[in-house]
């Protein structure tokens, strides 16, 4: 069997055309994969599986515990606050998976982590690799080139401007840790909503590792595995590799059906303990994503008799997933990155440097036009991002408990993207083309404290100062025929800008006894400004209020954590279409005057003994629009009254987990639901850009062993086969609605081995 995982993990393989952006190299990430693989069916003693080694089984989260685990839930530890603290003790607002938990319930992207995590809104707008996430009803919709998200992404405490390869591969995780609420002290610019704090498995001194193999319906053949080897008693390694790949989701013909996934990744870490006093991390990852990629539905305006657009009264298709693509389509994404972490005990302080660089070659086509002319937009992108943090921090156990640092961010890029029409095969004929050199650059000092006025109570302060830069020079070129040989003018689009800000944190928590907290705090963040090729725009600012509690009872057997919130929302950056000097359409970002976000939200974890481990979890949001004024045509229009964009009112989950003995060994079966009150995805809150209210359940029943050295899983994803909408917008750029879908039902088996 582990010949035939080996085999898997390149099969595909093949020589390409380097100059063709569809085709890129991937040798290097062949040869990582597949010699990943080997090794770890060459060297794989009989360790535990359950060892520190030993990474994410499909069902290690749901393995029946050993007598006496079952009656007590177990400390968490978090690094929410940069530092090592337990969930239950950390005053923020947050939901943890861990790895093995993830792994049990078929995690393996930031889209499959939205139908889990409570309040976690998933979209892909514009690009189809392009991830727009939602936290408490905030959101950033621009995924151009100068855009930035709301919700800030780290991935081992590096940030991750354009988490593209996000969208397919996560795998081999220690932990995932969803924080709610904006984050501008500790996590700076672009943490408006919140934060994902993604950590991978770190190398351990325990040989061990695990390998799996996942086949289901749609053509899904998914390979995953990890081996932890110590090379000395001063450094260990430990080599992750994944490829995932399914047939489209929809059908469009010609071999061209959207919604697909083809990725590959591998990862190779080492860290080293030089001495007592220094550690340190190095990581280097290789990550490639093709296919056609996710692609949407057009639905051809309608009009009334004045011809203007309707809103109202559109029906979806009865198969919405079937639809022609009216000329080519792809996506094709190769990821390169290095990560570090070293930090330094001294004898009063303690001083850390977490660094990465990430390199991204990013091609993608998707349809733009609903009618009979055959078009598609083309986008060619190359970033590169440099993050460098310095932190100083006092030795924990003390009254007073702080840190402080200094961040720095760099993003270069180049692009060149074009609307085009097909010839001789292949995208040409560019009707107008972009050609773009970008420069993005951030500078923060920041620092926060917490004292402890009492055993059981502790103020908290903290406060940062950012400034950014943002620039762009190069031209839009626009056709003057339309037959070859094409002929341009061109249009400067130079412009820059910059913009600082001060965010602070002010919070107290009080044990009211041993194992309840009850915390309050007032928080501030701010997402900078910038600009499209018709026009500037202004920053974003958050100011929030919380409060909450988080509580274990009967004898650590719930947990009941609980959050009341309030926001000021200043500027908000949406997108919407606007027309250029030329009369073409474009894309411009405007600033709302200001939203109003309130609601409520609980967790709840339960051991129920013979009925099984449950967790719930329950939000309240009420935002709207107070001060909105937009062009509608000729006229101004007030929006006061309208939702954000990915803003439901109810939002629930609850999930069941319960292991039967089972002969030697036992059976685990698990249930998640989420369901989730009516949204709209655009601040226009049309009729065609709404999703009604809808439920989305997933199951599984999984065998394992008394020693754990393997498992077989049986799961089923999306089990009522529900059409949920990722995306709906009126598009005039291709003169449809526009619309995305979720996963339909999936369902197969995985076989995972550990060691």
């Amino acid at each position: 069997m582990r010949v035939e995982i080996g085999m898997i993990a390149v099969a595909g393989a093949h020589d390409c055309n380097a100059a063709a952006p569809r085709r890129l190299r991937r040798s290097t990430l062949n040869l990582a994969l597949s010699a990943g693989f080997a090794a770890a069916a060459s060297m794989a003693p009989s360790a535990h599986a359950q060892s520190a080694a030993a990474a994410p089984s499909a069902a290690a989260s749901a393995a029946a515990p050993k007598k006496g685990e079952e009656q007590q839930l177990q400390t968490v530890v978090v690094t929410a606050e940069k530092k090592v603290s337990s969930e239950q003790k950390t005053a923020i607002s947050m939901s943890v998976y861990d790895g093995e938990s993830l792994a049990a319930r078929g995690v393996s992207d930031l889209r499959s982590l939205s139908t889990l995590a409570p309040g976690l809104g998933f979209s892909e707008s514009g690009s189809g690799a392009a991830p727009v996430l939602t936290l408490r009803g905030i959101s950033s919709r621009d995924t151009t080139e100068i855009g930035d998200p709301a919700i800030s992404v780290s991935v081992d405490g590096t940030y991750s401007n354009r988490p593209y390869a996000l969208t397919s591969t996560l795998y081999d995780l220690e932990r995932v840790e969803v924080l709610r609420g904006p984050q501008g002290t500790l996590y700076g610019r672009n943490a408006t909503g919140g934060a994902l704090n993604i950590v991978t498995a770190a190398p351990t001194k325990v040989f061990g590792g695990y390998g799996s193999f996942e086949i289901g319906n749609y053509r899904t053949h998914n390979v995953e595995g990890a081996l932890n080897v110590p090379l000395s008693d001063t450094m260990q390694m430990r080599a992750a590799v994944s490829q995932r790949s399914h047939d489209g989701y929809l059908n469009n013909g010609a071999a061209q059906n959207g919604n697909d996934e083809d990725s590959r990744s591998a990862r190779l870490s080492f860290a080293f303990q030089p001495s007592t006093a220094f550690n340190g991390l190095v990581t280097v990852e290789t990550t490639s994503i093709r296919g056609i990629g996710q692609q949407p539905l057009m639905v051809p305006f309608q009009t009334d008799a004045s011809g203007n657009v309707v809103h109202t009264g559109i029906a979806l298709p009865d198969d919405p997933r079937s639809f022609p693509l009216r000329s080519p389509a792809y996506l094709d994404m190769n990821q390169d990155l290095v990560r570090w972490r070293f930090s330094y005990a001294l004898p009063t302080v303690d001083l850390s440097y977490i660094g990465g660089y990430a390199k991204i070659d990013f091609h993608h086509a998707d349809m733009q036009s609903s009618s009979a002319l055959l078009q598609s937009f083309v986008q060619n992108e190359y970033p590169k991002t440099w993050n460098h943090e310095l932190r100083v921090s006092g030795k924990p156990g003390g009254a007073l408990d702080w840190q402080a640092g200094y961040y720095h961010f760099d993003e270069n890029s180049s692009l060149f993207s074009y609307d085009a029409v097909p010839g001789d095969g292949d995208l040409v004929n560019r009707l107008f083309s972009f050609e773009y050199s970008t420069k993005a650059k951030s500078d923060a000092v920041f620092g926060q404290a917490s004292y402890k006025i009492q055993e059981n109570l502790r103020l908290s302060a903290g406060l940062r100062y950012t400034k950014d830069e943002k620039s762009r020079d190069g031209n839009i070129l626009i056709n003057t025929t339309d037959t070859p040989p094409i002929s341009y003018f061109a249009v400067p689009s130079n412009a820059s800008g910059s913009w600082n800000k001060t965010n602070y944190h002010v919070g107290v928590d009080w044990d009211l006894q041993k194992d309840l907290m009850l915390y309050a705090k007032y928080d501030t963040a701010y997402k900078a400004g910038g600009f499209t090729d018709i026009a500037p725009y202004g920053p974003e600012n958050v100011r929030g209020f919380e409060l909450g509690s988080k509580g274990r009872f009967l004898n650590q057997r719930l947990q009941a954590n609980l959050a009341a919130f309030y926001y000021h929302y200043d500027g908000q950056q949406v997108s919407q279409n606007a027309t250029r000097a030329d009369g073409s359409t474009g894309t411009q970002i405007l600033n709302a005057g200001k939203t109003k976000i309130y609601g409520a939200e609980g967790e709840l974890v339960a051991l129920a003994g013979d009925l099984g481990r449950f967790n719930a979890s329950l939000q309240y949001l009420n935002a709207r629009f107070t001060d909105f004024v937009v062009a509608s045509g000729s006229t101004n229009v007030q929006l006061a009254g309208n939702r954000p964009a990915q803003s439901p009112t109810w939002t629930g989950a609850l999930g069941w987990e319960k292991s039967w003995a089972l002969g030697s060994g036992s059976l685990v079966s698990r249930i998640d639901a989420k369901v989730q009150s009516s949204q709209h995805f655009t601040f226009w809150n049309y009729d065609t850009d709404y999703q009604k209210a809808y439920a989305w359940a997933n199951a599984s029943v999984a065998y394992e062993p008394a020693d754990g050295k393997w498992n077989l899983q049986f799961w089923v994803r999306n089990l009522t086969d529900r059409t949920v909408l990722t995306d709906a917008e009126d598009s005039q750029f291709s003169g449809s609605y526009r619309y995305t879908f979720a996963a339909p039902r999936t369902f197969g088996v995985k076989l995972a081995v550990n060691w």
